[in-house]
């Protein structure tokens, strides 16, 4: 279902990218999570205590209106364990997120992002928590051709209901569709 979801959203955002700046774009990441070591606690106490970084992975689909100005909706998922419960934990975040890219007529153009969002944690047992989430990174684009730049991408995640901040470490190749003068 979440693949419709996302073919939904692209079709309806292509439209959109038809001035000779403005374009869609698409983002796959391999991630890497560290979470903080404080309690989550949930309304009827602790859910998950010392979660275990971990690998994970993330999409963003996106809309930049000129070389520098760009808005992204932006879902992840890492998969961990935690050292003091038994059985694995998903984590899960949906997230807007609006960037700035700095020389984005350059091969190497780096950028600051800030995003707002809704962050899950679910256990394997059944215990689950939703909090808001504010995302701040930075990141730069290696753009390899009009259409396609690696992205490296670093940003704290914070758990505003909790007070919690985990780091997110991004890699991820950036496919742009819809400019005839593409930059990243």
């Amino acid at each position: 279902m979440k693949p419709v979801r996302t073919t939904l959203l692209a079709l309806l955002l292509a439209p959109l990218a038809t001035s000779a700046a403005a374009e869609v774009t698409f983002t796959p990441f391999a991630t890497y999570q560290w979470f903080d070591t404080d309690t989550l606690e949930g309304a009827a106490g602790p859910v998950v205590e010392d979660l275990d970084d971990g690998e994970g992975f993330a999409a963003a689909l996106g809309y930049r209106f000129n070389p520098s100005v760009g808005l992204e909706l932006h879902w992840g998922r890492t998969e961990t364990e935690s050292a003091s419960l038994a059985g694995d934990i998903d984590s899960e975040r949906l997230s807007v997120d609006g960037y700035y890219t700095f020389n984005p007529d350059r091969a190497f153009a780096p950028y600051v992002l800030a995003g707002i969002g809704q962050g899950r944690l679910e256990s394997s047992f059944g215990s689950e928590v939703e909090d808001t989430i504010i995302n701040a990174g930075v990141g730069a684009f290696w753009r390899l051709n009009e259409n396609v730049a690696l992205r490296l991408e670093a940003r704290n995640v914070h758990n505003r209901d909790e007070d919690l901040n985990d780091q997110l470490a991004l890699l991820g190749v950036q496919f742009a569709f819809g400019a005839g003068d593409t930059r990243t």
